[in-house]
């Protein structure tokens, strides 16, 4: 047991207790693309750039270009 100094109580320290998986979800269909797919999205140079960082969230790498159809987006890793 941990006692706060300032009298706000006490508080049990637990063990081996599992962390619960992550609500984090995205729009985007990286748990389904394997190492050199792609998708083709149109998308706004910030929703671009949002892309890129949700990617990274999500522990994935990504490379974009600009192609006649829109940008086109490959996992990378």
């Amino acid at each position: 047991m941990f006692e706060f100094k300032e009298g706000r109580g006490m508080i049990q320290i637990d063990h081996d207790i599992p962390v619960p998986d992550s609500k984090y979800r995205t729009k985007y269909p990286w748990n389904q693309m394997k190492v050199g797919d792609s998708f083709c999205a149109q998308l706004t140079e910030n929703q671009r750039k949002g892309l890129h960082s949700c990617a990274k969230r999500a522990g994935i790498k990504i490379t974009t270009r600009t192609t006649e159809e829109g940008i086109r987006v490959w996992r990378i890793n």
